[in-house]
């Protein structure tokens, strides 16, 4: 349900802050890809979607296979933190989260 509210409810822009055509744009935590279509759908031209689950960075790359290949997505299967460290992801799926206990 959440991810149809963030399709339909245009919950990533804000005033000013929107995707115009040409831009590069980050898709950290990219989940599923919402943002990511969105992005690609207002004209960006190149989004770095970010997600350290590997089971939803493998739906991304099925997702935007066409976009991958076209050089308009690149999937980055790394965690995104504050400074080098390693990090625990816990959870599956739509669930999964990094946290101080799992999979390194």
């Amino acid at each position: 349900g959440l991810t149809i509210a963030e399709m339909f409810g245009n919950v990533y822009e804000h005033g000013p802050v929107r995707v115009s055509k040409g831009d590069v744009v980050v898709d950290l935590g990219a989940n599923l890809g919402v943002f990511t279509r969105m992005a690609l759908d207002d004209g960006a031209a190149h989004v770095v979607a970010v997600e350290a689950s590997p089971e939803l960075a493998e739906c991304l790359f099925l997702s935007f296979a066409e976009e991958v290949a076209s050089g308009r997505v690149s999937v980055v299967q790394e965690p995104v933190w504050s400074e080098p460290t390693k990090v625990r992801f816990s959870g599956t799926g739509l669930t999964g989260m990094i946290a101080e206990q799992g999979e390194e």
